[in-house]
């Protein structure tokens, strides 16, 4: 993790080269802190889920329930201000997780390609995400969509 221009702070979790090599067993495809600062979630593409905890470095091991990533491009996470619950892109939908058990809360169906980023709007509420089908979907609570779609 780098501070500043110049100064590199190595956490304890990740001192060896081994334990810093084994964050994902293939390329780390997004990146994304919760509101708080207190933890970092990782994607990967061995399409598997992280949740690391800043201070220390170290995987919290919370195992998140199967998901299936795209590999080939960067994934754009987002994260509720609270931070109960974590979205993913996955494939041509998009998966809310609990942050703290890794169980699936709900799945978003509407996409017609794959999904390549998402983002939360606290202050309305509302999931915005965006495909390669060239659309931009909006999920609300108040979205019949939403409540039909992908409960779990």
């Amino acid at each position: 993790m780098v501070r500043g221009h110049t100064q590199q702070k190595v956490h304890p979790g990740m001192s060896s080269s081994q334990n810093r090599k084994t964050a994902h067993y293939g390329a780390v495809t997004g990146l994304r802190t919760t509101t708080d600062g207190m933890h970092l979630l990782s994607s990967g593409s061995d399409s598997r889920l992280r949740l690391w905890d800043i201070d220390s470095g170290c995987n919290t091991l919370v195992n998140f329930e199967a998901m299936r990533l795209q590999t080939s491009k960067p994934l754009q996470l987002a994260v509720t201000d609270d931070p109960s619950l974590v979205f993913i892109p996955c494939m041509s939908s998009i998966k809310a997780y609990n942050t703290w058990s890794g169980t699936t809360f709900q799945t978003f169906r509407g996409h017609y390609d794959h999904v390549n980023c998402c983002y939360y709007n606290s202050q309305d509420q509302e999931l915005y995400t965006g495909s390669n089908d060239r659309q931009i979907l909006v999920w609300s609570p108040s979205t019949p969509a939403l409540t039909e779609m992908g409960r779990r």
